[in-house]
């Protein structure tokens, strides 16, 4: 089982290039998403547009919100429109590149 997914890992469904958990327990979202995401090499990107575009006193403050928060791998792919775009200002969490909040 993957260590970053409360579930049955030997239940996963593989539809296409998607793979679907089955959860067996209930999730407790993390305290501090930016710590959380910190602490993930992966999203490093992430964490660098937080910070880049000044907006993370706001995604601290969201509450019961789902983030689903693109890996490097997922910014690269974007090419140089998310390295044009990580040197401006965000007004809102809703404006950071490619990071979708439910939710709200």
């Amino acid at each position: 089982m993957r260590p970053d997914v409360a579930g049955d890992a030997d239940r996963a469904v593989v539809v296409g290039q998607s793979i679907i958990y089955l959860i067996s327990a209930v999730l407790e979202p993390p305290a501090d998403l930016i710590e959380t995401a910190m602490s993930n090499l992966a999203l490093s990107t992430f964490v660098a547009t937080i910070y880049a575009a000044h907006v993370e006193w706001q995604v601290r403050a969201e509450q019961a919100v789902s983030w689903f928060v693109p890996t490097n791998d997922a910014f690269a792919a974007l090419g140089l429109t998310v390295r044009a775009r990580l040197g401006g200002h965000a007004e809102t969490p809703d404006e950071l590149p490619a990071a979708q909040v439910v939710g709200r």
